[in-house]
């Protein structure tokens, strides 16, 4: 007895010594009524950063807020949301969409309807205004009061996309119509407009114009480099429309060659090299506007799928990507060099996902994780190997206490889920990088595997070195061998005692040849063996 008390007292002072930060508010709890709430409104977007950090874009009838989480689930910047823009004589007229001011920051854009119309007979609005605000990683905001007016509600109604500029500020991409609204001019544009990163608008161009109605429909917009890509339907009769890639640069300049000519879904990770989607090709384009390669894909076959609706290509930190397309469990990967194969991912096609509201992310590891509204997840590694057991997991028990679900990246391998709740508001729900609700990533925390794990090596196939990163439960003696085809030791990676923790260990080929070699973990009892390619 006395010894029990003695280990509760020293228990209790270890706790009491452990900061604050160190430990995890993320629930691990599968329940809708535990995850953590955010704040009030609606319609929530997510920015996400490397250390694990989160800010979260929320807003209600007239106010934009802004909720910044560290990587355990903790507020940054203090129990209340930020601000970004209240005003209580004019309703903001939707979602406020979120990127990144490439310094731990963002920046938040929104339709507004301060200055707009308003029809007496229905109360809706004309028109609206639409508004860009920047707050820095400390919180603070950094444009003026109200945010800076990028373009007046007179011109009519606004629908489009921001994306970063690379530099600290962003551009907004849109389509608008005036035709029906009282001082407005009878047409539609696309048009596209940069503001810096000290909130000045630096250039406005359009893009495209129609003097009838419902003829240019906004697709969506993307940065690749210094050039943006703006995609856009054209509808000329009933039967008669064209889809189109706009480009231009950073500087608002239209480059000489003309647009891109049919249908095309763009793609990009971290803003780096392009992949573009049309019929049955992807095309490749590196950050200076050049093609890097292009390959034909199957496209939609009788007996596939799409993994999702939402996109069809899946570019990963290998800077190859991932083709959706689901077939008897298996997907397509075009790497970085152009290099089109097939990979088995166990249980994908069986899986009960709910395909309109997937989220689908690169892990960061060269694989894919994906979240439904089900309630379940998955992780791959970058060969299809399921991570997180032959089924998905179990995320949220009670999905249908959740409404207008969203999944997001954590950088790590993990899923944030962002849904309104009617008794709660808006929630967050943590699923962390080994598949279990609420765990904090290893990287950010005193967290430690819950079992012995080999990673795939990344990148794969490699020349001349690749890296692999292993997960270790408990102190073991630990070792990582190579071999060849026939059998033979090739390289001694690691062979000594580790304690609970993730590790990571390279491999230098250079002095060996081409070929497919096997790398083999083994922890007392847990042995894990893995192919690898060697391409020189």
């Amino acid at each position: 007895m006395l010894g029990v008390a003695r280990f509760l007292t020293k228990l209790i002072a270890i706790c009491c010594l452990v900061p604050a930060s160190l430990l995890s508010q993320w629930t691990t709890s599968p329940l809708t009524d535990s995850a953590s709430v955010i704040n009030y409104g609606f319609d929530a977007r997510v920015l996400t950063f490397d250390d694990g950090s989160s800010i979260f874009s929320h807003g209600i009838t007239n106010s934009v807020y802004l909720t910044k989480l560290d990587s355990r689930g903790y507020r940054v910047w203090g129990q209340q949301p930020i601000v970004a823009h209240y005003n209580d004589t004019s309703d903001f007229g939707g979602g406020a969409l979120i990127v990144s001011d490439n310094a731990g920051g963002a920046i938040v854009g929104w339709n507004d309807h301060r200055g707009a119309t308003i029809n007496p007979s229905t109360l809706d609005y004309y028109n609206d205004a639409w508004y860009m605000q920047r707050v820095d990683a400390s919180g603070t905001i950094r444009w003026r009061s109200g945010g800076v007016l990028v373009v007046p509600p007179i011109t009519g109604r606004k629908g489009g996309d921001i994306v970063t500029d690379g530099a600290g500020g962003a551009i907004f991409a849109a389509r608008e119509s005036g035709f029906g609204y009282p001082g407005a001019p009878n047409r539609e544009r696309l048009f596209a407009a940069r503001v810096n990163g000290n909130g000045e608008k630096l250039w406005e161009i359009t893009l495209d114009s129609s003097l009838q109605a419902s003829r240019i429909f906004f697709q969506g917009v993307v940065r690749a480099g210094r050039y943006i890509y703006i995609n856009v339907m054209r509808y000329y009769t009933p039967t008669q429309e064209t889809y189109l890639t706009t480009i231009i640069d950073t500087s608002g300049i239209i480059p000489v060659y003309s647009p891109w000519l049919g249908y095309h879904e763009n793609a990009t990770l971290n803003d780096g090299a392009l992949f573009s989607l049309t019929a049955n090709h992807i095309t490749k384009i590196n950050d200076e506007g050049d093609t890097t390669w292009s390959v034909g894909v199957p496209f939609i076959q009788d007996s596939c799928r799409l993994f999702s609706t939402w996109n069809s290509i899946l570019p990963e930190e290998r800077e190859g990507v991932f083709f959706l397309q689901v077939c008897n469990d298996s997907m397509y990967y075009i790497s970085a060099t152009g290099l089109c194969t097939r990979h088995k991912f166990l249980g994908l096609s069986s899986a009960p996902i709910h395909p309109n509201t997937i989220g689908v992310f690169s892990d960061g590891k060269g694989g894919i994780v994906w979240a439904d509204e089900g309630g379940i997840a998955q992780r791959y590694d970058s060969l299809g190997t399921p991570l997180w057991g032959l089924s998905p997991i179990v995320y949220r028990s009670d999905p249908e206490s959740a409404y207008f679900p969203e999944f997001w990246s954590d950088k790590n391998g993990g899923i944030l889920a962002t849904f309104w709740t009617t008794t709660r508001g808006l929630c967050v729900q943590h699923t962390g990088r080994f598949g279990q609700p609420g765990i904090v990533p290893v990287a950010y925390a005193q967290e430690f595997p819950h079992t012995f794990q080999l990673d795939q090596n990344f990148p794969n196939p490699f020349n001349p070195e690749t890296h692999i990163e292993f997960y270790v439960a408990q102190k073991q003696n630990v070792s990582i061998r190579v071999y060849d085809v026939l059998g033979r030791e090739v390289a001694i990676l690691v062979d000594d005692v580790r304690t609970p923790g993730t590790y990571s260990a390279m491999w230098d080929a250079r002095d060996v040849s081409s070929g497919v070699y096997f790398y083999r973990m083994q922890a007392g009892t847990f042995v894990f063996t893995k192919k690898l390619l060697l391409l020189k």
